[in-house]
C-alpha cells in the first residue's frame, strides 16, 4: 500500500520549509551586517595607517576635522611657530573671497578641547636626529612624517587688520592658516643640504 501524507503531514512540511527558507534569509542578512562591520573596520585601520599630503587635507578640511591622521610635508618656520607645506599644493586656500596660504601650523595644543598624550620621548629622539644631521650644513629642507588631530574651522570668520584688509581667523601665528596638526609623534626625517 502506497504512503501518501495526510492533510497534517502537508501542512508541517509547508511551515518547516517556510521556516528553512526564512532561516536561510536571516543567515544572509547577518553575513551582509558581519561582511560590512568587517570591511568598514579594516578600511579605517588602512585609513590610520595612510600617510596624506598637506594638499589633500587641506582639499577637504572638514572630512579629517577632529581625526588623528599622518601627514608629510616640508617643515617651515622660525621663532614665531612652525608649519608644514607642499610645493604641489595651489598657492592659496580660499573661503568666498578671502584667503590663507596652503600650510597646516603645526601645534602640541588644541585650539578644541584636551590633547592627547604625545610620544614625547620619541619625538625627543628624532629631534635629536634632526640637529645633529642639521648642524654640518648651512642651509636645508626638512622633511618629516607627523602624526596628530588634524584641526580646522566650521565657521570661519574675518578679522580686520591695521591696513583695513580682512583676513580670515586661522591657526597659528598671526593666526594665518587654515588648519593645525596637533601633534602626537613624528618619523621618517628627510633633510637635503640647500645651497
Amino acid at each position: 500500500m502506497p504512503l501518501t501524507p495526510d492533510g497534517d503531514d502537508v501542512a508541517a512540511s509547508e511551515a518547516n520549509q517556510a521556516l528553512v527558507k526564512k532561516m536561510l534569509l536571516n543567515m544572509r542578512l547577518i553575513a551582509i551586517i558581519l561582511w560590512l562591520i568587517v570591511g568598514t573596520a579594516l578600511g579605517g585601520a588602512q585609513d590610520r595607517g595612510r600617510v596624506y599630503s598637506v594638499c589633500e587635507l587641506l582639499a577637504a578640511p572638514q572630512q579629517f576635522n577632529g581625526k588623528s591622521v599622518k601627514v608629510r610635508g616640508a617643515v617651515e618656520g622660525g621663532t614665531e611657530g612652525a608649519w608644514l607645506k607642499s610645493n604641489d599644493c595651489p598657492e592659496r586656500f580660499y573661503v568666498g573671497e578671502n584667503s590663507l596660504p596652503k600650510a597646516i601650523s603645526l601645534s602640541y595644543q588644541s585650539e578644541f578641547g584636551n590633547t592627547p598624550a604625545r610620544n614625547t620621548a620619541h619625538i625627543e629622539r628624532v629631534e635629536q636626529q634632526i640637529k645633529e644631521a642639521q648642524r654640518k650644513m648651512k642651509s636645508s629642507v626638512l622633511t618629516l612624517t607627523y602624526t596628530g588631530i588634524f584641526e580646522t574651522r566650521t565657521d570661519w570668520k574675518t578679522a580686520t587688520l591695521a591696513s583695513g584688509e580682512k583676513q580670515l581667523w586661522g591657526f597659528g601665528h598671526l593666526n594665518a592658516f587654515p588648519a593645525q596638526l596637533v601633534i602626537l609623534d613624528i618619523a621618517d626625517p628627510v633633510i637635503v643640504e640647500t645651497k
